[in-house]
């Protein structure tokens, strides 16, 4: 016996009771309790609406209950983390072609 039916159950509501006030039919009903994954996300939500659970299906979507994205996630993150290095400072003027640079800096020193 499968949770969901376990949950109704307990809660002694029939399969056909339950199914009518989801506002499903007593197959799709089935279908649910059996775990299908062609259950519509709305049929399910409607199903932990009635039974008073449906902060659960918030917990579906939660990284840290499913294995298989937490893996992709340790897979993704880095190594090492290095801090980035800071920017080199120039002193050369950015309006003036670097040739003109070049010989004003060289007319500066005379010869040894």
């Amino acid at each position: 016996m499968r949770c969901p039916t376990l949950v109704r159950r307990v809660r002694q509501v029939g399969a056909e009771d339950f199914a009518r006030r989801i506002g499903i039919s007593r197959a799709t009903l089935h279908r649910l309790e059996r775990g299908d994954p062609g259950i519509a996300l709305n049929t399910l939500a409607m199903a932990l609406h009635a039974i008073g659970r449906l902060e659960a299906l918030g917990n579906i979507a939660e990284p840290a209950n499913d294995h298989v994205t937490m893996m992709q996630m340790k897979e993704q993150a880095p190594k090492r983390i290095n801090k980035p290095r800071a920017a080199r400072v120039t002193s050369f003027k950015t309006d003036e072609p670097a040739a003109l640079d070049r010989e004003a800096a060289a007319s500066k020193f005379v010869g040894f």
